[in-house]
């Protein structure tokens, strides 16, 4: 099986790289991404029909693993043509060329679609009213690939963290290493997801893919975000106080979800993937960090 994926350079895209390629699967994995990174990455620019048609049309994978976001959710507020033109429109573009040649195609998105107005975790069921820019075309995203008629799975994850890029995992402890206390945001809840888990699931949906259908998939156990705070630092063996604070403490362009907790019943029925405590993964990740790796 040859799986194409797309944002290699991302975090997810890295997270696949690292524990997907043909020595795991015996299978064939091309990435991409904007710009050619020698040995690792070929380049395509998604936001390009023509040059999706192109390469899609020549390389013929049996999956497409769309990775690749506009994920600055702030900058989508001022910058929205640029985030539909990546997160609604590429997807399109993408599930398009993987029907004319019979591929399968896995999408991700985001629990940013949800007003976080919610008490119980989301399922798939529920409606989505995204607040901001960036869920606003994350869900037209979804939309565009589901209409397509492409075979797979969109599947939306929550706030996902890894040893690469930036994330808040990361910015915790660059903040928690250099100061004796740090006021974190109390009152936004939601499910950490490592990255590397996330590709975990991916790569064992892959070989069950059937027709399309809509997912959640985040790691176990909802948090706030201090006290998400106060496991990175305690794992990380770090003395810096988390001090709980109000979302009005720091305000922003975008409107953000005050509970987006995701229900993942469905992906375990369906593909028998059982997500871990968030807490295990994040071990991992603390250890990848802490190692130089």
């Amino acid at each position: 099986m040859r799986v194409l994926v797309t944002g290699a350079g991302g975090q997810l895209g890295t997270a696949l790289r690292e524990s997907a390629g043909a020595p795991v699967t015996g299978d064939e994995w091309l990435f991409t991404d904007l710009a050619e990174v020698a040995g690792l990455t070929e380049s395509l620019n998604i936001t390009d029909r023509g040059a999706v048609d192109e390469f899609i049309g020549r390389r013929r994978p049996d999956v497409v693993v769309n990775c690749a976001a506009f994920t600055d959710v702030d900058r989508a507020e001022t910058e929205r043509g640029a985030a539909y033109l990546v997160n609604r429109d590429a997807p399109r573009f993408l599930a398009g060329a993987a029907v004319r040649v019979g591929a399968a195609m896995i999408h991700v998105s985001t629990d940013f679609v949800f007003d976080g107005n919610g008490s119980r975790p989301y399922t798939e069921d529920d409606r989505p009213a995204p607040l901001n820019v960036y869920g606003e075309s994350k869900l037209a995203g979804e939309r565009a690939v589901m209409e397509s008629g492409v075979r797979g799975a969109v599947v939306r994850t929550s706030w996902l963290y890894s040893p690469w890029g930036k994330n808040f995992v990361k910015a915790i402890l660059r903040a928690a290493g250099a100061n004796d206390t740090i006021r974190v945001v109390a009152d936004q809840s939601g499910c950490p997801t490592s990255a590397l888990s996330l590709a975990g699931a991916i790569v064992d949906m892959i070989p069950e893919l059937g027709e399309m259908g809509l997912f959640h998939f985040c790691d176990a156990g909802t948090v706030s975000r201090a006290d998400f705070a106060v496991e990175i630092i305690r794992q990380a063996g770090l003395s810096c106080r988390v001090v709980p604070v109000g979302s009005d403490e720091y305000p922003s362009p975008a409107r953000r979800p005050i509970y987006s907790a995701l229900d993942t019943a469905k992906i375990t029925r369906t593909f028998g993937i059982a997500p871990r405590p968030w807490q295990e993964p994040l071990a991992g990740c603390i250890k990848t960090l802490k190692d130089g790796r």
